[in-house]
């Protein structure tokens, strides 16, 4: 996984998403153990807060003791020991240079390969699944398979990549979409908010979307009816509720049909109410949700009760 901003791409892995989200139907059925190595993150002061406030089961999720460095692919039997005794189902390793070998160039194709080779096979023999994290260079005339910091063997050796990025067409939110994937067929972008709670933030998931890594990446505005409609709801919904046919008018005069108009109030988290003796429904933005001043017009076209363990205290 490769962002554009450094606050995005770690949020958005699974142990820091909260439930539910448009993710829930494709989740194991049966929870799983989590071991994150957070090399950019305080263990006190981010993750942790992070995590409790997107619901984790603190029990389930372990985290590397930043005293006990580990390095790759050198620590990788270390690391695979770890996964083996505490039957660990996800690795997520933030950011991935930040773990390996001073003499692995991250520029380099060959080297890069070589580094990930063992990580490839501890995934292959304990069925664990390692989400590597990565920024993002500032190249944005490369095509999106090229913009991941470091040597494209970083994606070519996974079975699968995404991107973060802003929404081109709303900068208050983030959009996860797939870059790579040889394994299935390529799933429709997630667009998602990070919204303050309690002193840190969480992830907050909306529905899916259209854009490619690709329009992502070039910051291309997306200029589909379900954006345009989007853009309408928030300006007419600014200064309060109003009639949900008053809103629903104002989509259909904009040539916007009832399927990207019923998305569009989906992905804004806005569910009609029915008021008054005669039973109108109307329209309100949900909390969280800031309404626009002005519209644009678009063209049609550990686990944590050991966390703070030291080496000893965790099994490698």
């Amino acid at each position: 996984m490769a962002g554009v901003e450094p606050e995005a791409s770690p949020q958005c892995s699974s142990p820091l998403a909260p439930r539910p989200s448009p993710l829930a139907a494709r989740r194991s059925p049966l929870p799983r153990n989590v071991l994150m190595l957070t090399g950019e993150d305080s263990h006190d002061t981010t993750t942790r807060p992070r995590l409790e406030a997107a619901g984790a089961t603190l029990e389930r999720v372990w985290l590397w003791p930043d005293d006990d460095p580990i390095r790759l692919p050198s620590g990788v039997e270390r690391l695979a020991a770890t996964v083996a005794a505490h039957d660990i189902r996800l690795v997520v390793i933030y950011p991935i240079t930040a773990y390996l070998d001073d003499a692995v160039n991250t520029n380099r194709d060959a080297d890069v390969r070589r580094a990930l080779r063992p990580l490839v096979s501890l995934a292959q023999q304990s069925g664990a699944a390692v989400l590597l994290v990565r920024h993002l260079n500032k190249d944005s005339s490369k095509a999106a398979l090229y913009r991941g910091g470091g040597s494209i063997g970083f994606i070519a050796a996974a079975r699968a990549a995404w991107v973060v990025a802003r929404d081109p067409a709303r900068h208050d939110r983030f959009v996860l979409a797939m870059n790579r994937c040889n394994i299935a067929r390529h799933p429709r972008s997630i667009a998602y908010e990070i919204e303050s709670h309690e002193g840190t933030s969480r992830v907050r998931w909306q529905a899916e979307c259209d854009f490619a890594a690709g329009d992502l990446l070039a910051g291309k505005v997306r200029q589909d009816k379900q954006s345009q409609a989007e853009e309408i709801i928030r300006h007419l919904l600014a200064d309060g509720p109003r009639p949900e046919r008053e809103v629903r008018r104002a989509c259909q005069e904009a040539g916007i049909g009832d399927t990207n108009y019923r998305a569009a109030r989906q992905s804004l988290g806005i569910k009609p109410e029915k008021r008054g003796v005669r039973g109108t429904w109307y329209l309100g933005l949900s909390q969280g949700i800031s309404p626009l001043t002005s519209l644009t017009t678009f063209p049609d076209t550990q686990s944590l009760d050991a966390f703070g363990q030291t080496p000893r205290d965790i099994e490698i």
